[in-house]
């Protein structure tokens, strides 16, 4: 017998309370939500994605695809708890907390770009930032390397 995989679910009156608990309290909706579902971060993450229709980025999706640091640069992303990635040719703003207004209408004003918008849990946003940042470094190192060879030629 195969065990069926449920898809945590939110329904809109917690997500109305939360959301009000949070203006009284001056506390991210998302940390409310949390404690309020019980959900762990990434059953929360599926659960607002299907509740706000919302492409989910899981670890393995994310894995695949592509940053687009030429946009959006590592450190922003760490400091913002966003990224930009890339597949199939679009470009997507993953971000982890869909009631962040402020940081949808900074993404929509700071990036140049089309994108498309897509929710990944806080984890694997950051696991995938951590991945990219050893890649930059080699890559910062390397060209430090060679440009203190030319200009020691």
């Amino acid at each position: 017998m195969s065990a069926v995989l449920q898809m945590p679910q939110l329904d809109e009156v917690l997500v109305s309370d939360a959301v009000a608990e949070a203006v009284a309290t001056d506390t991210p909706t998302l940390d409310v939500l949390r404690r309020r579902s019980g959900l762990d971060p990434l059953g929360l993450s599926l659960a607002l994605a299907a509740l706000f229709h919302y492409r989910h980025l899981d670890t393995a999706v994310l894995a695949g695809a592509a940053p687009a640091f030429d946009l959006l640069g590592p450190g922003e992303c760490a400091r913002k708890g966003c990224v930009l990635v890339r597949e199939c040719g679009a470009t997507i703003a993953v971000i982890t907390d869909p009631f962040n207004a402020e940081l949808r209408m900074w993404l929509e004003a700071r990036v140049v770009a089309q994108f498309d918008w897509a929710l990944a849990a806080l984890p694997d946003v950051t696991a995938f930032l951590a991945r990219h940042e050893k890649s930059v470094r080699a890559i910062d190192a390397a060209l430090q390397s060679a440009n203190t060879r030319t200009a020691g030629s």
